[in-house]
């Protein structure tokens, strides 16, 4: 069974609207996206959706079917916590954890000194037992870069896959799950990374294997993405 667990900033600062219509609805978004195509690529898939802020982290939806955290009230309230959230997510025996982080982390960083180290620790026991971590570092990249790469540095995890940094800006408009499947597309273009990402424009879904299902994803990913448009517009 595929499994990954997913880790929603639903802190005060993902009400910005940098990201339109704001950086709470994107993960939302890039959540569903995330449950659809690893839905698409594994028959036996399980996603848990955490939110990780407000008064304590908490599990949002145990094994998310597509579409379902859109009927689920999430509330924006407080400040992210990374720690706690990876640990409620080790609960669901993940092989991957999808962090969003759109917060800065430095109030975090004056309040406990020691938080870098335990966090540094807790990633060198995800490394050990083979969990990955995938960071999607968005709107606050200039506060979260450096910390994210020294992290990495520090976990020995350099040039490895077992932390996986992702930066993203506001781009001309786009989704971020756009902007997150197009910078997995050149990480394949390059020969950085393959497997069911290889093919995230069908869905995960081999078109040389089944070409009309494919295809059949890939206009519904499309027909999403207008759905997404015309949303902007109508908050606009």
């Amino acid at each position: 069974m595929a499994r990954q667990t997913i880790i929603i900033d639903n802190s005060e600062y993902s009400r910005n609207g940098d990201f339109q219509p704001n950086r709470y609805q994107q993960e939302i978004d890039c959540s569903d996206y995330f449950v659809r195509n690893l839905k698409n690529s594994s028959g036996n898939a399980h996603t848990a959706i955490i939110a990780g802020a407000g008064d304590t982290p908490y599990v949002v939806l145990a094994d998310a079917e597509t579409s379902a955290i859109y009927h689920k009230q999430l509330y924006i309230k407080g400040k992210l916590n990374i720690l706690t959230s990876i640990e409620i997510s080790l609960l669901t025996s993940p092989e991957e954890i999808i962090l969003f982080h759109c917060s800065p982390i430095t109030d975090t960083l004056k309040q406990d000194p020691e938080y870098k180290n335990k966090l540094i620790k807790l990633l060198k026991k995800l490394k050990k037992n083979n969990i990955t971590l995938e960071v999607i570092n968005f709107g606050e990249i200039d506060a979260n870069t450096e910390l994210w790469e020294s992290i990495i540095q520090e976990t020995g995890d350099a040039g490895s896959d077992s932390i996986k940094l992702m930066n993203f800006m506001p781009e001309g408009g786009n989704l971020l799950w756009e902007q997150i499947n197009d910078y997995k597309q050149r990480l394949i273009f390059n020969g950085e990374e393959g497997g069911a990402n290889e093919f995230m424009e069908f869905g995960g879904i081999d078109p040389s294997m089944d070409p009309e299902l494919a295809m059949a994803l890939r206009m519904s990913l499309e027909e999403e993405q207008q759905r997404q448009a015309r949303l902007r517009e109508d908050n606009n």
